[in-house]
C-alpha cells in the first residue's frame, strides 16, 4: 500500500503527462477491442444455444459459389423417419423471401422465415417473451396461424410494448397472431443475419399460394453423442439419393441430366458450432487484415507511450540516483517504475473500455450492405459487445501493452549509473532506447500509410468500373410474393 501512495502521489504531480499517457492507452486498447468484439462475434463466437458443437448442416459444394444448402421438404421428411445418426433433424425456408407487414402499424417489408415444427426444440431454444409454437400449430394450419418475432423487429415495429403478443398482425394480406419474441442474440442458425418473423411450415398454403414439397429449404441437425461427422454424413448421403432421384424426376421433372448431375455433386456435413455468416463468406479476409491492422495500431500506440516514459526517466535521473545512493536496490526502483506503469494501464484500460462500448454500435453501422446468392440484399443483425471473452481480451491488450511499453524505460532506469549522474553527464542509454522507439515508430506509421494508400486506390477503381452501361435512371423489380 505505501508503494502505492507513493505511485499516485508521484502521478498526481505530473497531471498533463498522465492524461497523454491514458488517452494514449485508451485510444489504443478500445480500438482494438471494438474490432476483436466484432471479429468474434462473426469468426469466433459459437451460437448461443446449448451444446452447438454437435449441430451440422447438410451442404452441397458448389464451384465458384461455395456450400449451399437448398433440399426439397421431404428430405427433411426422410431423415426425420430413417436417419438413426442424428438425434433431431430441423428446417428453415431458405429462400427467405420478403413481404409486406401492414398493421398495426404502417406498411413495412421484411423478411419472413418459414421453419419446421421442432426448429426451435432442435436448438433449444425458448421465447423471451410469450410462447413458441405449440405442436398442433406447427403441424396443422388452422385459421389464424401463429408467428414468432425477432427481437430487433419487435422493437423497431412494436416499440418492445409487451401488449403486441397475443394481436393480430396483417403479413402478405392475411391475419397472423403474434406468440412470442425470440432472445435479443438469437438469429437462428446464422450469425449475422435473421428473419424479422418466423411461421411455421403448416402456414405456407394460408400465407402463400405455393406447395411446400416445390420450396427449398436449409437443413440442419443434431449428431448423437458419440456419432462422428463422417459416419452421419455417409446415412445421410445414403437417404438423399433415392429422395433426391425421385423428387427431381417426378415432382419437378428435371431433364435426367440434370439429375445426374445433382447425383455427382453429392451431399456433405459441415459442422455448425459457429453457425452461417454471409459476412465470414464474403470479407473473412478483410475481417482478419483489420485486426491485424489494430494490432499495428496498439503497437504504435505502446512506442509512443514508451517514448514519454523514456523522457521521463531522463527527466528523473537525478532522483533515481539519489535514491540508488541512499540504498535502495535496482529491483525496488524497477518495481516502483512499473507500479506507475500500471496505474496508467488501469486508466488506460478503463478509458478502453469506454470508448469499445462506445465504438461497437458504430463500428456494426459501417459494415456495408451485403447480398445473397440471389443479389438480395440481406439486412444484417450481428450482436457484438463486450462479454466474457471480449473482456479477456482487453485485459489481455492492456497487459501486453503495459509490457511492451515499460520494459525499455525500466531497463533504462536499473542500468543507471549513479556516478554518471554525479558527474552531470547524461546517461546514452535512454538516447540509444528512444532512437530505437523513433525507429520502430516511422517503420510501422510507414506500412500502415502505404497499406491505407493501397486500399483507397483499390477502392477508387472499385467505384471506376464501368458495367457496360448507362446505369443512371434504371431502377429494378423484384418480384416478391
Amino acid at each position: 500500500m505505501t508503494d502505492i501512495r507513493f505511485a499516485l502521489r508521484r502521478l498526481a504531480r505530473s497531471p498533463a503527462y498522465c492524461l497523454v499517457v491514458a488517452a494514449l492507452l485508451a485510444i489504443g486498447i478500445g480500438a482494438s477491442t471494438a474490432v476483436f468484439s466484432i471479429v468474434d462475434a462473426i469468426l469466433l463466437r459459437e451460437l448461443p444455444v446449448p451444446h452447438p458443437e454437435q449441430l451440422v448442416r447438410m451442404v452441397q459444394h458448389l464451384p465458384k459459389l461455395g456450400d449451399r444448402s437448398a433440399f426439397p421438404y421431404v428430405y427433411y421428411q426422410a431423415l426425420k423417419q430413417h436417419a438413426t445418426t442424428l438425434s433431431a433433424v430441423f428446417a428453415e425456408s431458405a429462400m427467405e423471401m420478403r413481404f409486406p407487414v401492414s398493421e398495426p402499424r404502417p406498411v413495412e417489408e421484411v423478411r419472413v422465415g418459414i421453419v419446421s415444427p421442432k426448429f426451435f426444440k432442435a436448438l433449444g431454444v425458448h421465447a423471451s417473451y410469450g410462447r413458441l409454437f405449440t405442436p398442433t400449430e406447427a403441424r396443422n394450419t388452422s385459421q389464424t396461424p401463429p408467428a414468432v418475432l425477432s427481437y430487433r423487429f419487435w422493437r423497431r415495429h412494436f416499440h418492445a410494448d409487451l401488449r403486441a403478443i397475443g394481436q393480430t398482425m396483417v403479413l402478405n394480406g392475411k391475419h397472423f397472431v403474434i406468440v412470442g419474441v425470440m432472445p435479443r442474440n438469437f438469429n437462428g442458425i446464422s450469425v449475422d443475419t435473421s428473419p424479422a418473423i418466423r411461421i411455421p411450415v403448416s402456414a405456407i398454403p394460408v400465407f402463400w399460394n405455393r406447395p411446400r414439397n416445390r420450396m427449398s429449404f436449409e437443413i440442419a441437425g443434431r449428431l448423437r453423442p458419440g456419432v462422428s461427422l463422417k459416419r452421419a454424413g455417409e446415412e445421410c448421403l445414403a437417404i438423399w439419393k433415392p429422395v433426391v432421384t425421385n423428387y427431381y424426376e417426378k415432382v419437378a421433372k428435371y431433364p435426367p441430366k440434370e439429375v445426374a448431375a445433382l447425383l455427382r455433386r453429392g451431399l456433405a456435413l459441415d459442422p455448425l458450432a459457429r453457425g452461417t455468416s454471409v459476412l465470414r463468406n464474403q470479407f473473412k479476409e478483410s475481417f482478419q487484415l483489420l485486426a491485424g491492422l489494430m494490432a499495428l495500431v496498439l503497437l504504435i500506440v505502446c512506442t509512443n507511450v514508451a517514448g514519454l516514459l523514456l523522457a521521463r526517466v531522463a527527466a528523473h535521473q537525478e532522483e533515481y540516483a539519489v535514491r540508488l545512493a541512499l540504498g535502495a536496490s535496482r529491483f525496488r526502483l524497477m518495481r516502483q517504475l512499473l507500479l506507475d506503469n500500471l496505474l496508467l494501464t488501469v486508466a488506460g484500460a478503463v478509458g478502453g473500455l469506454l470508448i469499445a462500448l462506445a465504438l461497437i454500435p458504430l463500428s456494426i453501422r459501417l459494415i456495408p450492405p451485403v447480398r445473397d446468392l440471389t443479389g438480395t440484399l440481406v439486412p444484417l443483425s450481428v450482436h457484438a459487445g463486450v462479454n466474457g471473452r471480449v473482456f479477456l481480451f482487453l485485459l489481455a491488450a492492456s497487459a501486453i501493452a503495459m509490457f511492451l511499453f515499460s520494459l525499455t524505460p525500466a531497463l533504462t532506469a536499473a542500468r543507471l549509473r549513479v556516478d554518471t549522474v554525479q558527474r552531470g553527464a547524461r546517461s546514452s542509454l535512454g538516447w540509444r532506447g528512444r532512437r530505437f522507439l523513433i525507429l520502430v515508430q516511422v517503420a510501422l506509421c510507414m506500412f500502415l500509410l502505404v497499406e491505407a494508400a493501397l486500399l483507397v486506390r483499390t477502392f477508387r477503381k472499385l467505384r471506376d468500373v464501368q458495367p457496360g452501361f448507362n446505369p443512371s435512371h434504371i431502377v429494378t423489380f423484384e418480384r416478391i410474393f
